[in-house]
């Protein structure tokens, strides 16, 4: 029994999912990990970018404002201690600038340090405020001047200081001014920083 013999064809095996059986298929999928490498790349490139760029803001805010973020230290520990001036506060009319305490409000009672020290001047009848003039006092035994340690806050207008620092406890402070007609005007004001 003559037994026939069938020719068959034999295809190649098609490609298996994920995988590449030609150089041209092996370079798509090389791009392809490429583009998506650098795709990712490029991200964590953005994102250190964007927080380098915050570094830079935070430290430039820092260096043009530094004297903004840094509080003032206006009465120190040691002072504090020393003996409160026995001498009641004083009040007064005088013909000479006005001096308004906008901050710490006096009705505030006790507040936190580091606070906002903020102060207008006024002057009367035309004349002009000699920023010069101006003294802050802390009324202990011995007096202490406070003037040199504000001295760069003080325009003819106003004395503004946003972060300034005391101890707790009760503060007296004097404040003086005067026009470039020679008259003075003064107030106090006491601050009261709580624990």
């Amino acid at each position: 029994m003559h037994q026939s013999h069938r020719t068959q064809s034999r295809t190649p095996p098609g490609p298996h999912p994920g995988r590449c059986f030609n150089h041209a298929c092996t370079l798509r999928l090389a791009d392809r990990r490429d583009d998506g490498g650098e795709s990712e790349e490029n991200q964590m490139r953005g994102r250190g970018l964007f927080s380098l760029m915050r570094v830079a803001s935070v430290s430039l805010a820092v260096l043009v404002f530094g004297h903004e973020v840094r509080a003032l230290e206006l009465i120190t520990a040691q002072e504090a201690r020393l003996p409160d001036d026995p001498e009641g506060m004083r009040y007064g009319v005088a013909l000479g600038p006005a001096i308004i305490v906008l901050s710490p409000s006096p009705a505030a009672g006790f507040i936190r340090s580091p606070f906002a020290l903020r102060i207008k001047f006024q002057s009367r009848g035309g004349a002009e405020i000699d920023a010069d003039s101006v003294l802050l006092t802390y009324k202990k035994v011995p007096p202490i001047d406070l003037t040199q340690r504000v001295r760069s806050f003080i325009t003819p207008e106003r004395m503004e200081v946003d972060n300034v620092e005391a101890p707790p406890g009760q503060h007296r402070i004097r404040i003086d001014v005067k026009d470039n007609r020679g008259h003075t005007g003064f107030t106090e004001l006491t601050i009261k920083i709580g624990e």
